[in-house]
C-alpha cells in the first residue's frame, strides 16, 4: 500500500515539523512480517512521491524484500539553487556548481541532516521494542539510502547519526561534499560515546562512522561525474580508517592514490561498485545491491531456512 505519512503517523507532531513537506511511504506487502525500514532521499528537483512511485513499479509479492520492507520517502524543502541560476526547487542544500563536488560548501546541509536524523529516530521508535523474549538479534533493521544529491546527504547523515546503529547506507550516484563540516560532525560523533543521553544507543555514535556502506556509480554519469564518485570513495575510505583506528592519522590528499583495501573491518564495510555505460540514473545493479544486502540481513537474522533475495531485474 502507498500512503502519505501525517505528523501523527510519523510519531507525533513535534517530530514532523510543519515546514517540511509530506513524507510518502510504501508499506511492506506483508505488514505482519515487517522486518526492515529504508529512508530514501531523492535528488535535487525531485520529491518523495516521485521516488515512491518509481520504487512501487518494482514491488514483487514473492520477494522477501518487498514483503517485509517499509520504505519512507521524505521531500526536501524549496530552495534557490545557485547552480541553476537561482531557480527555486526542492533541494537538500544549495549547489554552487563551481569546481569539484567534493568542494561544495553545502549551505543548508545542517538543517537537512538534522531532519533526516529525526526521521530515522521516528522510524526507530516505530519498531517493536527489544525484550528478553525478543533479543537484539531480532531487532528490526534500519537503513538510509539516496540518489544523486540525496545520496550525498545520505553519506553525510548516515555516518553522523547517533540515534542507533544503522544496518546499512546506500549511495547511488552520490558524492562527498562539505568536507570540513562532515569531518567536524564525525569528530563530534566519535566523542559522543562519552556523553550521557537517555534513549540513545551509545555504540551508534562510534560505529555509524564505519556503517556498512555501498556506493554505486555509472561510468558514463554526466551529471555527477564518475571521477567525483571515485574520489569520494577514496576520501571516505581513508577517513573511516583514520577514525576507526587507534592511531588516528589524517586522510591523504586527494591526488595520492590509496592502497587497495586492507581487509580490515572498516574497509570491508565500505564498497564502491560501478558499471560501464550507465549514466545518471538508479540502475538495476544499484537496486540489486540494496535489495540483496537487506534480504541477506533479514535471512541472517531469521536464521537458516528463510527465503533469500530474488533479483529485482536483470543487470544493465
Amino acid at each position: 500500500m502507498s500512503s502519505v505519512a501525517t505528523p501523527t503517523d510519523m510519531g507525533g507532531e513535534s517530530r514532523q515539523p510543519a515546514e517540511w513537506p509530506d513524507v510518502h511511504v510504501l508499506e511492506p506487502l506483508a505488514p505482519a512480517e515487517h522486518g526492515a525500514t529504508i529512508v530514501f532521499l531523492h535528488g535535487v528537483g525531485g520529491g518523495g512521491q516521485e521516488a515512491r512511485d518509481f520504487f512501487a513499479t518494482f514491488r514483487d509479492p514473492t520477494s522477501v524484500f518487498w514483503r517485509r520492507t517499509r520504505m519512507v520517502f521524505p521531500t526536501a524543502r524549496l530552495h534557490a539553487v545557485t547552480r541553476f541560476g537561482g531557480e527555486v526547487m526542492s533541494s537538500w542544500y544549495d549547489i554552487t556548481g563551481v569546481g569539484s563536488r567534493l568542494d561544495e560548501p553545502g549551505l543548508g546541509v545542517q538543517a537537512s541532516a538534522a531532519y533526516v536524523h529525526r526521521l530515522l529516530d521516528v522510524e526507530a521508535a516505530r519498531m517493536p521494542p527489544l525484550t528478553t523474549s525478543r533479543p537484539c538479534t531480532e531487532r528490526n533493521l534500519l537503513y538510509l539510502a539516496g540518489f544523486s544529491q540525496g545520496a550525498a546527504l545520505t553519506l553525510f547523515s548516515g555516518h553522523t547519526y547517533r540515534g542507533r546503529l544503522l544496518d546499512g547506507v546506500f549511495a547511488f550516484s552520490g558524492y562527498i561534499f562539505a568536507r570540513e563540516s562532515f569531518l567536524a560532525m564525525l569528530e563530534a560523533t566519535e566523542g559522543a560515546t562519552s556523553t550521557s543521553s537517555p534513549g540513545r544507543d551509545h555504540r551508534a555514535a562510534r560505529l555509524n562512522v564505519c556503517v556498512p556502506c555501498i556506493m554505486c556509480h555509472g561510468r558514463a554519469d554526466d551529471v555527477v561525474l564518475f571521477e567525483f564518485g571515485e574520489a569520494s570513495f577514496k576520501w571516505l575510505g581513508a577517513t573511516r580508517r583514520s577514525l576507526g583506528s587507534k592511531q588516528r592519522t589524517p586522510p591523504p590528499p586527494d591526488d595520492v592514490a590509496l592502497p587497495p583495501l586492507d581487509g580490515s573491518f572498516y574497509d570491508e564495510a565500505l564498497q564502491f561498485t560501478f558499471r560501464a555505460g550507465v549514466k545518471h540514473t538508479i540502475a538495476p545493479f544499484m537496486l540489486d545491491a540494496m535489495l540483496g544486502l537487506v534480504a541477506a540481513h533479514l535471512a541472517t537474522r531469521d536464521g537458516p531456512g528463510q527465503q533469500h533475495h530474488s533479483r529485482v531485474m536483470s543487470k544493465a
